[in-house]
C-alpha cells in the first residue's frame, strides 16, 4: 500500500477546529496530499481574519526528489523543477552544502485547478548568504527555473540586498514565487534588530512615507522574542512586506502565543475568537495512543521495528505568525502551523 502524506495529515487534524481550517479548506489540502510523499515536516498556512478561511499547504522536501503526476508535468513550471531536480546533483547545480531544505508552497485559492503550481523556496546555511559565488549559484538555479530570459537586473537587485544587510543579519530563505502573476524572488531576512528593518528597506530601495510600518515595528518589537522581514524582489521591491514573528523555541510556547494573541491580535481585529483558541488547541503531539485507527501503516511497522526504545509521533507547534503590511491596505495576519515526525530514544530522550 502506499503512503502519502495524507496519511500524516488524518492524524494531526483529527482534532483540528474547523474554525481555524474549514472542512473546504481541508479537502482541498487532502487532495494535494495524496500526490505527495509521506514527508517529515509540512505546514498550514491560515489566515486569521473572520472573512478568509483560505489555507495555504506546505511541504519540506531533504533534497529537490519528488515525482509529481503526469498531470502537472504537463505545466512549464514543473517541467522545469522537474529537469532541474534530476541535475541537482551534478557540480553545475550541486546545492547541497549551500542550502539545508527545500520548501514546496502550494496556494489553495478558490480558482485553482488540477494542476497546482508550487512556490519553491531554499532554506540557505549560514555560509551560503555572504558568499558571493555561493549566492550566485542559488540565485541562478531560481532563474533557470523560471525561465528567466533576462535575469542581470534582477541579479543587480538582489545583489543589492545582500550588500545592504546590517551587522548580523542574513538572507536564511530565498525563493521563487511561481505561481504569482510576476513570479517574483522571494527574501526572508533574520537576524535583524527590528530598529534596523526600516532602514534597510529603504536601502534597497522600498519607503515608508507615512511610518505606519515604523509604528507596527516598535510595538511587535515589545511584543515578541524576533522579527523576521520577508519582502519580494522584482526589479523594483514590492509594496508589500511581512514580519514574522517568532518566540524562542522552548516547549511548544503556549503562553507566549496565548499572550501575544489576546494582547496584540485579538485587539486589533486580527484573529478571531474562535481561531485564538484553535491555534492553541493545535499546540502538541499526535501519536498511536492519541488516534491508534488513523496511525499510518509505515509508521505502525516502524513502531514495531522500534519496540519500546522508541518514542514515534508528530510535533504539533506554531512555527511563526506573520502580519503583512502593504500600504493603503488593511493589516493581515497568518498563522504557520508544522506538524514533524520525530522519534525519541525514551532511556535519554536524544532525539
Amino acid at each position: 500500500m502506499t503512503v502519502s502524506i495524507a496519511d500524516y495529515l488524518k492524524v494531526v487534524t483529527a482534532d483540528m477546529s474547523l474554525a481555524l481550517v474549514s472542512a473546504n479548506a481541508l479537502s482541498k489540502i487532502e487532495t494535494l496530499a495524496k500526490n505527495l510523499p509521506p514527508l517529515a515536516i509540512a505546514a498550514f498556512e491560515c489566515r486569521l481574519q473572520p472573512d478568509n478561511s483560505r489555507v495555504d499547504f506546505s511541504v519540506s522536501l531533504p533534497f529537490m526528489t519528488i515525482n509529481p503526476p503526469t498531470l502537472w508535468l504537463s505545466h512549464p513550471v514543473w517541467q522545469s523543477i522537474q529537469k532541474l531536480s534530476q541535475e541537482w546533483v551534478v557540480s553545475s547545480y550541486d546545492l547541497r552544502g549551500i542550502i539545508d531544505r527545500n520548501w514546496l508552497e502550494f496556494d489553495l485559492t478558490d480558482s485553482c485547478g488540477s494542476i497546482l503550481v508550487p512556490c519553491l523556496a531554499f532554506s540557505l546555511n549560514q555560509t551560503t548568504f555572504n558568499d558571493p559565488q555561493l549566492w550566485r549559484k542559488v540565485t541562478q538555479f531560481l532563474f533557470n527555473i523560471q525561465n528567466h530570459s533576462h535575469p542581470q537586473p534582477l541579479q543587480k537587485k538582489l545583489n543589492h540586498c545582500l550588500k545592504c544587510l546590517p551587522e548580523n543579519a542574513r538572507i536564511s530563505h530565498i525563493g521563487a514565487m511561481l505561481s504569482r502573476p510576476t513570479k517574483p524572488i522571494r527574501l526572508v531576512v533574520t537576524g535583524i534588530a527590528p530598529k534596523e528593518i526600516t532602514n534597510y528597506l529603504n536601502q534597497v530601495g522600498w519607503t515608508d512615507n507615512n511610518q505606519e510600518l515604523s509604528l507596527l515595528i516598535e510595538t511587535l518589537a515589545t511584543a515578541v522574542d524576533s522579527i523576521s522581514l520577508a519582502f519580494d524582489v522584482e526589479e523594483e521591491i514590492a509594496p508589500t512586506i511581512g514580519l514574522e514573528c517568532y518566540f524562542n523555541r522552548s516547549a511548544f510556547n503556549e503562553k507566549e502565543w496565548k499572550s501575544f494573541l489576546d494582547n496584540y491580535l485579538i485587539p486589533y481585529d486580527l484573529c478571531t475568537r474562535q481561531k485564538r483558541s484553535a491555534l492553541l488547541e493545535w499546540i502538541g503531539i499526535s501519536d498511536r495512543f492519541t488516534h491508534p485507527q488513523l496511525w499510518p501503516h509505515n509508521l505502525t511497522f516502524l513502531d514495531f521495528l522500534l519496540g519500546n526504545r522508541y518514542h514515534v509521533f508528530f510535533n504539533r507547534t506554531i512555527n511563526h505568525i506573520k502580519l503583512v503590511y502593504q500600504p493603503g491596505e488593511p493589516l493581515l495576519a497568518k498563522a504557520y502551523l508544522f506538524f514533524q515526525y520525530f522519534h525519541i530514544k525514551i532511556n535519554n530522550h536524544e532525539l
